[in-house]
């Protein structure tokens, strides 16, 4: 990976591992159960975050793919940088129905190793990143548009960040 992308790499790598560390701390009957009426469970919120990673995967893999990635249109800064700010301040944003739990989770050392595997396929593609490629779109996120690979990790970091924060200590 390049020494750019490094550290912020190793920050939602740390900001994973207090998701696990705070997710294996509960009884499993609290961390099955919903938080409160109408929000998910910790068993949820684990999940939606593997489906996340496993989505923004499918939209590097498709960016890869596509004749030319920096003929798209850039996405303002500023608007990454809002949506990431959204995300710190914990407000609530609505998630895509395609990164939404199912309402049945897996128990935690499925989504564990879920994660795990969304992890290590979100790391290859970062790895294929090269330093020319730095402010090229590497995935069409489906609020912010095209993001490039700095853009891709500072939202992933904002989006644990978000969720860290509904676990407890």
């Amino acid at each position: 990976m390049l020494p750019e992308l490094l550290p912020d790499w190793e920050a939602i790598e740390a900001g994973k591992a207090e998701i696990v560390r705070r997710a294996r701390a509960l009884a499993p009957e609290v961390f099955a159960a919903p938080r409160r009426q109408g929000q998910w469970s910790y068993a949820q919120t684990l999940q939606h975050l593997a489906i996340a990673e496993g989505e923004v995967t499918r939209q590097i893999a498709a960016m890869q793919a596509a004749q030319n990635p920096s003929a798209l249109p850039k996405t303002s800064p500023l608007f990454v940088l809002l949506l990431t700010k959204l995300l710190r301040w914990g407000i609530p944003l609505p998630a895509p129905p395609n990164m939404l739990p199912p309402d049945s989770p897996l128990s935690l050392a499925e989504s564990e190793e879920l994660w795990n595997e969304k992890r290590a396929i979100f790391k290859a593609r970062l790895e294929a990143v090269r330093t020319g490629d730095l402010a090229v779109p590497i995935a069409l996120h489906s609020i912010a548009g095209p993001l490039n690979a700095r853009q891709v990790l500072a939202l992933a970091d904002a989006h644990q960040r978000y969720h860290l924060r509904q676990f407890p200590k």
